[in-house]
């Protein structure tokens, strides 16, 4: 069934100016937006939903706009006309599960973190949702904002003894792995981007695809590598969690997307120690790739989207350049790349393909310069 259609007033340009310069640098002469466009003050977007067990309290909304004016953040139902731009937002509404279904037990398994069976009994009791979607400008205080919206909902969360979904990352979570991933993994404005960016792998053929499902949060491109072979599935994946790890860290790519990777130089102190511990002996800990813009497929969350290329590996084709590229950050043995896996990917062993729900998208209404990249409707 389709949601109803609510509509987000104002300005809500979702390209930003940082990317779009980053994007020039990736492709040497790539088409420059319209000056319009690029001068509209750029938004990013998050959806959640909080599932009941089954009761809500009365007090739901009052508490959390309490809470957000604490930190400054407007809390606005969706349905009100008032015009957010400039300010930050966090957008409410009611939905009956049956526009905004929880997880059920068959996708337990690979969409949630912590949550149980009998959760999700309880989750189905429930007769309504209340989804949240923020609406945050770009500004030196956007990683705060971001940070105290998911702090607000935790509270919530444990104040009515809900369940947390991400729309995002497509991923519910119990009150507790909430905790631990989104809020407890900061050291001061540094995230660690394994929780909070999600990574879903499946089949294309004979080979692994593997994109990152979140980073839209931090106004950063998702990543994608392709044409791993399933051997290869968890040191690709490790791959992508350190790029994310040095983007969020302000270490960008140079002219033509270069960049230079190093995972002595993470800043967050965990990362760095987890990261360096899943390599062997021989690896260099060091690599320079390629960062490619990519084209969307079917499922993918609508963010620009940058792959990963070996351009400064040498070998006769892309499997060789891949494979040496990984072997080299972190290391091999008898030609097999040895890493201790820290990528929770959607399925273990040989995932079909697309073994993922698609993202159902919040309103947005289209800004007077340009086009957002969200559809107009919260739905499937």
């Amino acid at each position: 069934m389709k949601a109803r259609q609510h509509h987000i007033p104002g300005s809500t340009i979702f390209h930003v100016v940082l990317w779009l310069t980053f994007i020039s640098l990736l492709i040497p002469h790539a088409h420059a937006k319209q000056a319009d466009e690029s001068e509209s003050t750029p938004y990013t977007y998050a959806t959640y939903a909080l599932y009941f067990a089954p009761d809500i309290p009365a007090d739901t909304v009052d508490r959390l706009r309490r809470d957000c004016e604490k930190s400054s953040i407007e809390l606005i139902e969706l349905s009100e006309s008032q015009n957010p731009q400039g300010k930050p937002t966090l957008f409410y509404q009611w939905l009956p599960l049956s526009e905004f279904a929880p997880i059920d037990k068959q996708s337990r398994e690979h969409f949630s973190i912590g949550i149980e069976a009998n959760d999700v009994d309880r989750m189905h009791e429930a007769k309504k949702a209340l989804v949240v979607t923020s609406v945050l400008p770009f500004s030196k205080k956007h990683r705060k904002l971001h940070r105290a919206i998911e702090e607000i909902l935790y509270r919530e969360a444990a104040n009515s003894q809900a369940f947390i979904w991400d729309e995002a990352t497509r991923l519910c979570y119990s009150r507790e792995a909430w905790k631990k991933r989104r809020i407890d993994s900061w050291q001061g404005e540094i995230p660690d981007m394994r929780k909070h960016v999600h990574m879903h792998a499946y089949r294309e053929g004979d080979l692994i695809r593997l994109i990152t499902l979140g980073m839209e949060k931090f106004f950063l491109p998702d990543l994608v590598i392709e044409e791993a072979p399933q051997g290869l599935t968890n040191s690709a994946g490790n791959l992508l969690n350190t790029v994310a790890q040095q983007l969020i860290e302000g270490g960008f790519p140079e002219e033509y997307g270069l960049m230079h990777l190093d995972l002595n130089k993470i800043r967050h102190d965990v990362v760095r120690k987890e990261m360096l511990s899943s390599t062997i002996e021989n690896a260099e800990r060091e690599l320079a790739i390629a960062l490619v813009e990519a084209e969307l497929k079917e499922g993918d969350n609508d963010n620009y989207l940058l792959k990963v290329e070996y351009t400064a590996t040498a070998g006769d084709n892309f499997q060789e350049r891949q494979s040496a590229a990984l072997s080299k950050l972190f290391g091999s043995k008898d030609n097999v790349v040895m890493v201790k896996s820290s990528v929770n990917l959607t399925a273990s062993g040989a995932p079909p393909r697309r073994a993922v729900p698609p993202p159902r998208r919040c309103s947005v209404t289209p800004g007077p310069a340009g086009r957002s990249r969200r559809d107009a409707r919260c739905g499937r």
